[in-house]
């Protein structure tokens, strides 16, 4: 049975043609609860779609619990068998060299 929220999410996609086109999805999982939502919402109604669903999930190193949550989404997607693909970027290493490639720019035209 379809609940009558995704009446509406079915509705949306319908009226609105956002997948009229589409070769694949590539959803984002973060592990909150709207993307786990939606992830869930397109394991479950995969035969309606004539396209291949893909997970990914960027880790930006930011929160501790962030480790947890990758392997929340990663889990879920090996059990229902969609493919997963994700992505560490230690931010804080990534903003330190920025910094670092900026002063040595700005000293450069300094001169």
């Amino acid at each position: 049975m379809i609940s009558d929220t995704e009446k509406k999410i079915f509705a949306t996609i319908d009226d609105n043609r956002l997948l009229a086109s589409c070769g694949g999805l590539v959803l984002a999982g973060s592990g909150g609860p709207d993307s786990m939502a939606l992830l869930d919402f397109f394991v479950r109604h995969r035969a309606r779609f004539a396209f291949p669903v893909v997970c990914a999930t960027l880790d930006h190193g930011l929160r501790a619990e962030s480790k947890k949550e990758v392997c929340m989404v990663r889990q879920f997607c090996q059990k229902h068998g969609v493919p997963f693909e994700e992505l560490f970027v230690d931010i804080r290493q990534e903003i330190e060299r920025l910094e670092k490639e900026e002063k040595r720019l700005s000293g450069e035209l300094a001169r």
